[in-house]
């Protein structure tokens, strides 16, 4: 059974949550191991947004793939039911434009953690802002 998540992209980027952007820091250095292989990640733990406090600022951020359907805000990704999904892009700290220190996805009013700091040079490179490389979840 196939169904169109196009409600469910929709949801899931408008609820992003940049997490713990409150104290700038340098960038982090590039991720090393399997996740800057490509490799799968380390197993996730629980959401970072649980226990911070909601900002007024909207994260910088795009949702680029749903599984392998680029572009999920215009053209709706369909899915197995069954199957996983995955969903990658960039997030970081608008107003201090630095990384966060991670990147949760909620979908239907649940947080999921998301591997965040890969890099994304295309992200520094438009912002004109080195620091914004590894900010790729």
């Amino acid at each position: 059974m196939k169904t169109t998540i196009a409600a469910v992209a929709t949801i899931a980027a408008a609820a992003l949550t940049l997490a713990a952007c409150d104290n700038p820091k340098p960038a982090p250095a590039a991720p090393a191991g399997p996740a800057a292989a490509g490799a799968a990640a380390a197993p996730m733990g629980a959401p970072a947004s649980a226990s911070l406090p909601k900002r007024e600022e909207m994260a910088g951020f795009s949702l680029d793939l749903i599984n392998l359907a680029n572009d999920p805000f215009n053209v709706p990704a369909t899915v197995s039911v069954s199957g996983p999904m995955t969903f990658s892009g960039f997030a970081f700290d608008p107003v201090a434009k630095v990384p966060g220190k991670a990147v949760d996805i909620t979908v239907n009013g649940q947080a999921y953690p998301t591997t965040y700091g890969h890099l994304r040079q295309d992200v520094a490179d438009y912002h004109k802002t080195p620091g914004l490389a590894n900010t790729g979840w």
